[in-house]
């Protein structure tokens, strides 16, 4: 009969392990709740800020300022330019 205890033990194990998992991804869950609620929303300013910033203007800036036009560099590497 080594085998049925074996197998009762193996049993109460694989069972304690599978409560346990299962209490902890509660917790888990309980936890990070109220994060949940805000993920939707921060993956939208995620896209979207990005995507409005490419259309914004710089209103400080007027029309030939040479201050806040950006440098244009072709070739950043290379050394020889003077």
């Amino acid at each position: 009969m080594p085998s049925s205890r074996f197998q009762s033990c193996l049993f109460q194990c694989l069972n304690f392990t599978t409560i346990f998992l299962l209490e902890l991804v509660d917790f888990i869950w309980l936890v990070m709740e109220p994060y949940f609620k805000w993920l939707p929303l921060l993956g939208l300013l995620y896209v979207l800020v990005p995507y409005y910033n490419q259309f914004a203007e710089d209103e400080d800036c007027e029309e030939g300022d040479e201050n806040c036009e950006e440098e244009f560099d072709p070739d950043p590497f290379d050394w020889d330019r003077k």
